[in-house]
């Protein structure tokens, strides 16, 4: 089944004219990806030599009985609030969690956006609230209430 083309994107939340441009330079981008990718793979036909059964065979025996390769670790570097102790959590009330988590000081202002993608708008700089403080005193009141 062929792969749908990926059409550029077209910018809306910025300018017309700055939307232009930028999509012509991602057009560019991408044409100049393309041939690099069309190089690469014609080189690699070329250095590639051609490979006998028998010799397949032995090197499908090799990477089966080679140990797996360690996974290297992650590249993307994600921002991680401070973790505070458990025993301080339950030694607060729920009253004052819930006081906490609905207040402007539980705003934070680091992306919670495990895919990586960025939306749209920027930065407002106003935060997010922190919706594991909040969940976490909705799951105890629904608790103390139905137990």
């Amino acid at each position: 089944m062929p792969e749908k083309r990926k059409r550029p994107p077209t910018f809306q939340h910025h300018p017309a004219n700055r939307a232009k441009k930028l999509k012509q330079t991602w057009v560019q981008n991408a044409k100049l990806k393309q041939k690099w990718r069309t190089e690469k793979r014609r080189i690699g036909k070329e250095t590639e030599p051609e490979i006998e059964e028998d010799d397949m065979k032995q090197a499908v025996e090799v990477r089966r009985n080679a140990a797996p390769s360690p996974t290297p670790p992650p590249t993307k570097k994600t921002y991680l609030p401070p973790k505070t102790p458990v025993q301080q959590q339950e030694r607060s009330s729920l009253r004052d969690r819930a006081r906490d988590a609905y207040s402007r000081s539980s705003l934070h202002t680091y992306k919670s956006d495990p895919s990586g993608k960025r939306q749209r708008g920027g930065n407002t700089g106003r935060g997010q609230p922190d919706m594991k403080k909040r969940m976490s005193v909705l799951l105890e009141t629904i608790k103390r209430d139905f137990s």
